[in-house]
C-alpha cells in the first residue's frame, strides 16, 4: 500500500500548517530533483531513486520536521504581520492624537484671532478713534494734575520750612554768647 505524503501532512481542508508542510515537502523534492540532475549530467532520477526519496520523506521524523518548519514559518509570518499591523495602528493612533491636538490648537488660535479682529475693527471706526483720543486726554489731564499737586506740595513744604527757620532765628540771640574763660596764673605772675 502506497503512503501519500499529502495524506500524512494535511489532516483536512482547513489545515493551514499541514498545507504549508506539504509545500515544504514539494520544495524539498524539487531541490532534490534539480541537484540529482546536476550531479547525473542532466538525467532524470530513476524509479528506484524516486522510491528511495519517497520512503525517506515519509518517515515519522521527516514528516514531523516538515510540520515543525511549517509551524515556525507560520508563527514568524504571523509575528511579522502582527507587528506591521501594530506599527500601522500605532502610527495611526499617534497621527490621530497629533491631529486632535492640532485641531484643538487651531480652534484656540482661531478664537483668539477672531477676538483680536473684533478689537481691531472696533478701534478702526470713529468711535474707536474717539475712545483712544479720550483715553489719551484723560491720561494727560491726570498727569498734569499729579505734577501740579507735587509742585503745590513742594511749595507748601518750602513755605513751612521757611516759617520754621524764621521762628528759630528769632528765638536765637543775634550774637553767640562767648563763655568767659579765666586764664590760669603762671608762677612768674605770682611772685610779683
Amino acid at each position: 500500500m502506497a503512503v501519500h505524503v499529502y495524506d500524512q501532512l494535511v489532516t483536512g481542508p482547513n489545515d493551514f500548517i499541514g498545507a504549508l508542510a506539504y509545500s515544504l515537502y514539494k520544495q524539498t523534492k524539487v531541490e532534490w530533483v534539480v541537484n540529482l540532475k546536476a550531479a547525473n549530467g542532466g538525467l532524470e532520477p530513476t524509479a528506484a531513486e524516486s522510491v528511495m526519496f519517497h520512503d525517506f520523506n515519509v518517515l515519522p521524523a521527516q514528516l514531523q520536521g516538515y510540520k515543525d518548519r511549517a509551524t515556525a514559518l507560520a508563527a514568524n509570518f504571523l509575528s511579522v504581520a502582527t507587528q506591521q499591523r501594530l506599527d500601522e495602528l500605532s502610527g495611526d493612533t499617534l497621527q490621530s492624537a497629533l491631529a486632535s491636538k492640532f485641531d484643538a490648537t487651531h480652534q484656540a488660535v482661531a478664537t483668539e484671532l477672531a477676538s483680536y479682529r473684533r478689537e481691531l475693527a472696533a478701534k478702526r471706526g470713529i468711535y474707536g478713534w474717539m475712545a483712544e483720543v479720550g483715553a489719551a486726554l484723560v491720561t494727560n489731564f491726570l498727569t498734569i494734575v499729579l505734577v501740579a499737586l507735587i509742585a503745590y506740595g513742594y511749595g507748601k513744604f518750602n513755605a513751612a520750612n521757611s516759617t520754621i527757620d524764621a521762628r528759630i532765628r528769632q528765638a536765637l540771640p543775634a550774637e553767640p554768647i562767648q563763655p568767659k574763660v579765666e586764664k590760669p596764673e603762671t608762677p612768674a605772675a605770682k611772685s610779683n
